[in-house]
């Protein structure tokens, strides 16, 4: 698919934590795959959030139904396609694009694989 190879992603983070991989989050390249990675995990009986968080990104539907629910990043994913159809067309007829760069908002969809973390006021010395 084009989302990535799960398999492969489980058997790597599997090789990874075999090895005494450990870390605070894992951030996937999509939802998918941040599903894969939560399957892989509870498997191993570690626990999210707790032990070690997970996001996705897309927020594509999937991501409503996995346990826990998947933080991610919900991407205007037929937006971006509809700029760039539009960018290619006016390429074609004009020559040129006549934008180099589009910004697209994003938003933050919190579910269950994440926690909130206070921030650390920084050392007097670690600010000079």
């Amino acid at each position: 698919s084009g989302f990535g190879n799960c398999a492969e992603v489980q058997e790597a983070l599997e090789r990874w934590l075999d090895a005494g991989g450990r870390c605070d989050a894992i951030l996937a390249n999509n939802d998918h795959i941040g599903i894969a990675v939560l399957k892989a995990l509870d498997a191993r009986g570690i626990a999210v959030p707790d032990d070690m968080m997970v996001t996705g990104f897309g927020a594509f539907e999937l991501w409503n139904y996995s346990s826990p629910l998947l933080t991610t990043v919900a991407s205007p994913a037929h937006a971006l396609g509809q700029c760039a159809a539009r960018a290619l067309l006016d390429r074609l007829a004009r020559g040129s694009f006549a934008q180099r760069e589009w910004v697209l908002p994003m938003s933050f969809r919190s579910g269950e694989t994440t926690r909130q973390h206070e921030r650390q006021p920084r050392s007097r010395t670690a600010q000079q």
